[in-house]
């Protein structure tokens, strides 16, 4: 989850903060499978994490 939160913090306000939930939830997991390789029980997990931490997410990217 560090790392998770280490590149939320280091994305592009631009480039993320544009992107609808659904887009920004999938894009997020796409970056951290690239690179972490998550197995499937992991890939879920964090898929729920994400989902059920978007406000938060999008505080962080905006530097709120």
């Amino acid at each position: 989850m560090r790392l998770f939160w280490d590149m939320v913090n280091h994305l592009n306000p631009h480039q993320v903060l544009p992107m609808d939930d659904e887009r920004l939830k999938v894009w997020l997991l796409d970056r951290v499978q690239e690179s972490s390789g998550l197995d499937g029980n992991q890939f879920t997990a964090l898929h729920r994490y994400i989902q059920d931490r978007m406000p938060l997410i999008r505080q962080v990217v905006s530097g709120v």
